[in-house]
């Protein structure tokens, strides 16, 4: 998956949307569902990428 952004919900969980890769299928992925991350961000804490912004 390839990251765009994230939110964290109102149960503290973190939530990335994203592309799968090689697609064009775009949604939102619970970083829980992620066991290992090809990039040297902290997934976990996404503090690398930027918050969504929801309308």
């Amino acid at each position: 998956m390839l990251f765009h952004c994230w939110r964290t919900n109102d149960y503290g969980n973190k939530w990335v949307y994203g592309r799968a890769k090689d697609t064009n299928t775009m949604g939102w992925m619970s970083v829980d569902d992620f066991s290992s991350y090809t990039t040297s961000t902290d997934i976990p804490g996404v503090p690398s990428y930027l918050p969504c912004k929801l309308n």
